[in-house]
């Protein structure tokens, strides 16, 4: 076992199904035991769910690291905040806030989001939405406006993964029936995957 980015602890947790995964990774990490970096975690203690490590370029000493976090899932980053910050504004300035990259220990993220087993009978009703004719439309979008992570493609509306994937929600919509955005944003990552792949191989 190894360390995921906070950016594949979100797709993990996002295939095993979790609603609001986002707020779900948000709150485990808040409740997260922190490991010191070049360090390897211990058992896992009763009272937490998961191990996390921040690797920073700053000093990490009588950092809040966990309190109330904010995420950067595009980056994989959290941002830091100092224990001698006093009032709420204090709290909330950006230039009190320093970002750094955070972990999560791979074993603790599967345990607590397990892939739907292979063999297990689907339940619910079909899909809805048609998301076939939507990855062609952005399929033509990725070939016209290149890969939006890449700096050289970014541009108004078109600079990560969350555009593609609202793309693909807006086209997969159904009247007013319109697909949840960690679903779409899920799709959106394998289809830039798959765009990848091909653009290596060609």
């Amino acid at each position: 076992m190894d360390w995921l980015t906070l950016h594949e602890a979100l797709a993990i947790a996002e295939a095993a199904g979790v609603r609001d995964a986002p707020e779900r990774i948000k709150r485990v990490i808040s409740e997260a035991v922190l490991v010191r970096p070049g360090t390897m975690p211990v058992a896992n203690p009763k009272s937490a769910a998961l191990r996390v490590r921040v690797i920073s370029q700053r000093a990490s000493v009588g950092m809040d690291w966990l309190h109330s976090p904010q995420l950067d899932f595009e980056k994989s980053e959290i941002l830091q905040r100092g224990y001698t910050i006093r009032t709420q504004e204090e709290f909330e300035h950006p230039r009190l806030l320093h970002p750094a990259r955070i972990e999560c220990w791979a074993a603790d993220i599967r345990g607590l989001f397990p892939a739907e087993k292979p063999n297990a009978p689907k339940v619910g009703r079909p899909d809805e939405y048609d998301w076939d004719e939507a990855e062609r439309i952005a399929w033509a979008a990725l070939e016209e406006r290149g890969d939006p992570t890449r700096p050289e493609n970014q541009e108004a509306g078109w600079r990560s993964i969350s555009d593609v994937a609202r793309l693909l929600q807006e086209n997969a919509a159904e009247g007013d029936r319109i697909p949840a955005f960690s679903v779409a944003r899920s799709r959106a990552k394998v289809l830039l995957q798959r765009k990848q792949r091909s653009q290596q191989t060609a």
